[in-house]
């Protein structure tokens, strides 16, 4: 997908990219909701896939994999995308004398671009490893995730829980291993034509018809939910929610993004590849459970010491702690996101600014800052989707009396009815939606030289 919509033209290429990116905002919770209605024990489409496969059945790993596959496949193919997109096309011109289009893609494209590939999963290897929504919900128990987060949150017993993160540490070890003698690729030059033509309306009708899937939740909601008096009814029960979602993520979001600039923009111009596999690290076994854990004991012990303890005594059990909790499990995100923008950017204009006699700290805000504006304005809001996507940490560190909306969707993916579940879905997306229509109308993916 990201071949196609970056380096094939057809009509309503544009209009295919602005879909995909729109849908990373369609978190895994909300596919669940999506195939239970039509796949689920009492779904739509379930009697007549019975009639045909009479052992089908959603709930097990084949159903976890489908799920998790198309909640993250959005993000995976824009990420693909751009790597396509920035590389040099003139060896692939060379190529196409010789080979056909689809020999140039597997033996000319991808072997390029194979580190930055092996980056991109193990990136997504770290978020599936951290989501347990999926599982949970279709009943797959015996996740190493799941086992931590009920030894933190159920059963109470931390030790056993670190303990099972010794596995986790193992993997990373391994991966980081990798990449220490396995740089990724930043950048190429290009000037980013598009070269192949396969019969264009064959085309418009693949890229499209894989990009309904990403965008199929909206027709099944609306389907399940029927009417819009159950719409707004079950927004007056859940406004409290979303009232409350769009300030903890927000705020998170705009910490994580203002925080994450200075480190990656040093990490880039130091050209340190420790500190990439450093923030892998770190977003990898930090996971929902030791982030939100490790954020309550961190600030219940800072409340004993003198000078700063009634400030964080005040601080426990308040929205504060879920920011800083979501900054923790969030903020490595940022920094890869940053890092690659401020890569792929030339520093002709910074070593200008240092003749003319600026310091570090004028060039970043004067000069790095304004370049980057739209970029900084997508990281957060790719933030903020994954902020209100999370209910790991939410569960773990909320306050007392309140909730988000993702919790109470998880809720009622458990207990409530299907109507309420499909219409504060759709309050969901309708929520998260506008704030990725912001970024589309700033074009926040493309790099200024």
């Amino acid at each position: 997908m990201g071949f196609l919509l970056f380096r094939v033209d057809f009509p309503g290429k544009n209009v295919g990219k602005y879909l995909v990116v729109a849908a990373i905002a369609i978190p895994s919770h909300i596919q669940i909701s999506t195939w239970l209605g039509l796949c689920g024990r009492s779904g739509i489409l379930t009697p007549y896939l019975l009639q045909i496969m009479p052992d089908f059945s959603l709930y097990n790993i084949y159903g976890c994999i489908w799920v998790s596959g198309l909640a993250y496949a959005p993000l995976a193919t824009i990420c693909c995308g751009i790597m396509l997109h920035n590389v040099d096309e003139k060896i692939e011109i060379e190529s196409r004398l010789c080979f056909s289009p689809f020999y140039t893609f597997l033996f000319i494209l991808l072997p390029m671009i194979k580190k930055n590939i092996l980056l991109l999963g193990l990136c997504l290897f770290f978020i599936h490893f951290s989501d347990v929504k999926v599982t949970d919900v279709l009943g797959l128990q015996n996740t190493l995730t799941q086992k931590i987060y009920l030894l933190f949150n159920i059963y109470y017993e931390p030790e056993a829980a670190l303990y099972l993160c010794i596995p986790c540490f193992l993997i990373l070890v391994s991966f980081i291993l990798l990449l220490r003698f396995y740089k990724p690729t930043i950048s190429y030059n290009s000037s980013h034509k598009f070269l192949y033509s396969f019969g264009k309306y064959k085309t418009q009708f693949v890229a499209f018809a894989v990009i309904s899937l990403f965008w199929l939740s909206i027709p099944v909601l609306l389907y399940i939910t029927q009417s819009f008096s159950k719409w707004m009814i079950v927004f007056y029960a859940i406004k409290r929610e979303i009232i409350h979602s769009l300030y903890v993520c927000m705020c998170s979001a705009v910490t994580i993004t203002i925080l994450s600039l200075p480190i990656a923009w040093l990490i880039a111009r130091k050209q340190a590849s420790t500190y990439i596999i450093a923030s892998l690290l770190w977003l990898a076994f930090v996971p929902g459970p030791i982030a939100g854990i490790a954020t309550v004991r961190i600030v219940n012990f800072l409340s004993t010491l003198g000078i700063i303890g009634d400030f964080f005594y005040m601080c426990q059990d308040t929205v504060l702690v879920l920011i800083w909790s979501l900054t923790a499990k969030f903020l490595p995100l940022a920094v890869m996101f940053m890092y690659f923008t401020f890569a792929q950017m030339t520093n002709r204009w910074e070593m200008i600014s240092y003749i003319d006699g600026y310091n570090y700290r004028q060039v970043f805000f004067r000069v790095v800052i304004p370049i980057c504006r739209r970029q900084i304005m997508f990281c957060i809001a790719i933030i903020f989707i994954f902020c209100m996507g999370e209910t790991i940490v939410s569960t773990l560190v909320i306050a007392p009396g309140t909730t988000t909306l993702a919790i109470r969707i998880l809720t009622l993916l458990h207990n409530g009815a299907r109507a309420d579940l499909s219409a504060a879905s759709l309050w969901y997306l309708l929520v998260v939606l506008s704030t990725v229509g912001v970024i589309l109308a700033n074009r926040g993916w493309s790099i200024q030289k």
